[in-house]
C-alpha cells in the first residue's frame, strides 16, 4: 500500500494493519 522512508518496520506494519481494518469496515458499511 504505502511505504514510509526512515520509519521503523513495526510502525509501517501497524499502519498497514490499521488501513486494512479501516478498508474492511468501510466495505461492510457500504454493503449495509
Amino acid at each position: 500500500m504505502f511505504h514510509f522512508k526512515g520509519v521503523p518496520p513495526s510502525i509501517t506494519k501497524k499502519a498497514k494493519f490499521v488501513s486494512k481494518a479501516y478498508f474492511r469496515k468501510s466495505q461492510k458499511q457500504q454493503r449495509l
